[in-house]
């Protein structure tokens, strides 16, 4: 296992712009690490910068103690799964698997061994003397990682590997590379633009826009504490809602476009400015009950109603801007209903409406787990 540390890293084409800009991070020994973002964003640009398929314009790269920047990808001791996969159309899945190691002059017995345990983790084993054109999707991407597995190299980079799979296949193959990444203890650094893989397959992960970190954290801490309004409408499905809104009255009354004035009934320990930007996560809004205090309840209009099995999602407007609310259950509510919704103001994050800065992060939610003695039964 080896760590990877980027310092103050810039990639340009042109000398002008700059398409990754000031990158700094350090991938721990043994870590999935994801790096996430729109398309564009630079997240594959920093992987082969790490893999050594693109000249790092200012910067510097360490993997494990060693300065990385001028070294051969074959001296960098990491292998690099694609998102097309890369296999040789003439070899078979054997041949294309071992590849590597006859390159790197593996004698022949160690190759075979090699290839039948990476084939049998794998399920390859029925398939190792068919041709990747015999192969299924699902099939070729194992090939390909059989071929990562089987150098046993430290670090393993994937860059969207799972993009031209379909959703059930996704899933299982999502679940299958974390068992194996586990498994081998290797290093993994996984590029997607999908925030279901990130949130599910990453120890931490590294949003990204415009070439720029925009946060570094756990799944949890970067869901549940988002670091400015695009990482909050980035992660999470649907994206947390956000809504530009003004403090007045010493603080102590927070009007947001399209919803009445509601009083703060704490002080939460910042100053805030005039002009500010609310989030709340979809499952924070509740319907309405006799219960909820007037000025915490909201007549709106359903534009849209999506039942998702064990979830229904509704969307209505605030102002001008679309809102959802995920609610646990199957419920009968028709488009142009109009129906009393509630939050807590706890449980909104508030953003800085001219730099985007996180000023006040939602309360923590709570976590649920198993107790030990329920474990062990």
């Amino acid at each position: 296992m080896k760590s990877i540390q980027v310092k103050n890293l810039y990639k340009s084409y042109n000398q002008e712009n700059f398409v990754v800009k000031d990158a700094s991070f350090q991938i721990e020994e043994g870590e999935f690490f994801v790096l996430v973002g729109p398309s564009g964003c630079g997240k594959s640009t920093i992987l082969r910068m790490i893999a050594g398929l693109e000249e790092i314009s200012k910067g510097e790269l360490y993997i494990g103690e060693r300065k990385a920047n001028l070294l051969s990808p074959s001296e960098r001791e990491l292998s690099m799964v694609f998102q097309n996969y890369a296999l040789y159309p003439h070899l078979s899945v054997k041949e294309n698997i071992i590849f590597g190691l006859h390159v790197k002059k593996v004698p022949k017995k160690e190759r075979e061994l090699r290839c039948y345990e990476v084939a049998e983790m794998l399920q390859l084993t029925n398939y190792l003397h068919r041709k990747p054109r015999e192969l299924s999707g699902g099939q070729r991407q194992r090939v390909a990682l059989a071929r990562a597995i089987v150098s046993r190299a430290p670090i393993c980079l994937m860059d969207e590997p799972l993009s031209n799979l379909d959703a059930k296949l996704r899933a299982h193959m999502r679940a299958e590379i974390k068992q194996i990444q586990r498994s081998l203890g290797i290093t993994m650094v996984y590029v997607t633009h999908d925030q279901t893989e990130a949130m599910t397959m990453g120890d931490r992960m590294m949003v990204l826009k415009d070439g720029e970190v925009q946060q570094v954290g756990t799944p949890l801490q970067v869901y549940n504490k988002p670091n400015n309004p695009f990482v909050a409408t980035f992660i999470g499905n649907p994206p947390m809602n956000i809504q530009n809104g003004t403090i007045r009255g010493g603080e102590r009354e927070l009007v947001l476009e399209g919803m009445k004035p509601y009083k703060l009934k704490q002080d939460y320990g910042v100053h805030f400015p005039e002009r500010i930007m609310v989030g709340i996560r979809p499952e924070s809004i509740h319907l309405a009950n006799e219960n909820s205090a007037a000025d915490e309840r909201y007549i709106v209009e359903v534009k849209n109603v999506e039942i998702l099995g064990n979830d229904t999602l509704v969307s209505f407007l605030v102002g001008t801007k679309e809102w959802f609310m995920r609610l646990n259950g199957q419920w009968y509510i028709t488009i142009g209903d109009r129906i009393p919704i509630s939050f807590d103001f706890n449980h909104v994050a508030i953003f800085d409406e001219g730099t985007g800065e996180l000023l006040k992060a939602p309360e923590s939610r709570e976590m649920f787990s198993l107790r030990k003695e329920a474990v062990s039964r």
